[in-house]
């Protein structure tokens, strides 16, 4: 139901623009769930929550009847928070009725508003990068200082097949395999008595693969302060779970170290020399093509086909390197070959080696001669 002091506040071309929101997001809401194909439910979040043109209607919605929100959101480096109070502050009838006035509702409302206007850029890891990841440590000399975004926000996709080892759950839905992160750049409270600091907005999200619908997913959200930029990144990411631990009520706090390592290890690989990543334009590609259609028939066709599709930039080698590939079994001699874990640190380089930059130490198989015959490849090492 609409609250009848903010129905009242409207004239009647208003009225009819607020109702037309109410059905097409009810009947965006009603597909979503009907639908079986589960090729939808294994989209990343903001793929899902745009379906059938949920985040546009919610968009056109909010242009009309809160247009300082929606400048905000245009606005870089404006937060959800911001967003989330902007809304609240400038049409508390608004925020009331559509949003019930909570402020978790509010920051979900903030986040599908940066997906639609083009905050977030994607990052997809391929199976092979997240492999190696898994198997790679940091050493103690990479600093918290390399923990930055290639953009301001971004949401790291967690391979192309959702193979992290770590689940949440849910108290309603249950078990959900992790599928990604958000992390947004900003400004965070430090230790007491201290300024702001740099800090990160990540918020992790449950996939809805092996549920009822796409809409039955899952998330947390945690802060990421960095109050000494040459510290240890693993240090600060132990600081965090620290803290979060001290939380007696906070859900899922088993998934924090791993997943914020994991992101961590992402964001430093993007800062090798050598790092692999290019641009996948599939949605890009198929709404030029869609706009070229005339037939309404087809459109609507292509534009069901376009829903999986989505730009996105790829990390990481397609494949594992051959030493690590199919290095399964005991060698002969009762020696069982094994993977030698990887780990990055930090190379001295420039003038009197003054100056730092990341470098990635792959893991390798020790003793795959055992398995073929063969002289185990060295490691290589990423500049």
């Amino acid at each position: 139901m609409i609250d009848s002091a903010f129905f009242d506040s409207l004239n009647p071309a208003q009225h009819r623009k607020c109702y037309n929101f109410i059905r097409s997001r009810a009947s965006a809401n009603d597909a979503i769930l009907t639908s079986g194909d589960e090729r939808l439910k294994a989209l990343p979040h903001h793929q899902r929550i745009a379906l059938h043109d949920m985040l546009k209607h919610e968009a056109a919605f909010l242009e009309e009847f809160a247009p300082t929100v929606v400048d905000l959101v245009k606005t870089p480096g404006s937060t959800r928070h911001e967003i989330a109070t902007t809304l609240q502050t400038h049409y508390p009838l608004l925020s009331k009725s559509f949003y019930l006035d909570r402020a978790d509702v509010l920051w979900d409302l903030a986040l599908r508003l940066m997906v639609h206007y083009g905050r977030i850029r994607t990052f997809q890891t391929t199976d092979a990068l997240e492999q190696m990841l898994m198997e790679t440590d940091f050493g103690g000399d990479v600093p918290a200082a390399w923990f930055r975004l290639p953009f301001e926000e971004i949401f790291i996709e967690f391979g192309e097949h959702r193979g992290f080892p770590i689940t949440i759950n849910d108290s309603e839905s249950g078990e959900h395999i992790i599928e990604g992160a958000y992390v947004m750049s900003g400004l965070s409270l430090g230790k007491p008595g201290r300024p702001l600091v740099r800090g990160f907005d990540l918020i992790i999200f449950g996939s809805p693969v092996g549920k009822r619908t796409a809409l039955d997913d899952c998330f947390i959200h945690m802060g990421l302060p960095i109050n000494d930029e040459e510290k240890p990144i693993s240090d600060v990411v132990q600081d965090v779970v620290d803290f979060y631990a001290s939380q007696g009520d906070f859900p899922n706090k088993h998934a924090f170290r791993p997943v914020v390592e994991h992101v961590a290890k992402v964001l430093v690989y993007l800062g090798t020399k050598d790092a692999r990543q290019h641009q996948v334009a599939e949605g890009s590609e198929a709404r030029r093509r869609i706009n070229a259609l005339k037939s309404p028939a087809k459109r609507e066709k292509a534009q069901r086909q376009a829903a999986r599709l989505y730009d996105r930039i790829v990390v990481g080698p397609a494949e594992l390197p051959e030493d690590l590939a199919g290095g399964d079994g005991c060698g002969s001699g009762g020696v069982r070959p094994h993977v030698r874990r990887g780990h990055f640190r930090a190379q001295a380089y420039g003038p009197q080696h003054s100056l730092r930059r990341p470098v990635w130490i792959q893991p390798t198989l020790v003793g795959k001669d055992r398995i073929s015959g063969e002289v185990a490849h060295p490691a290589y090492v990423i500049q």
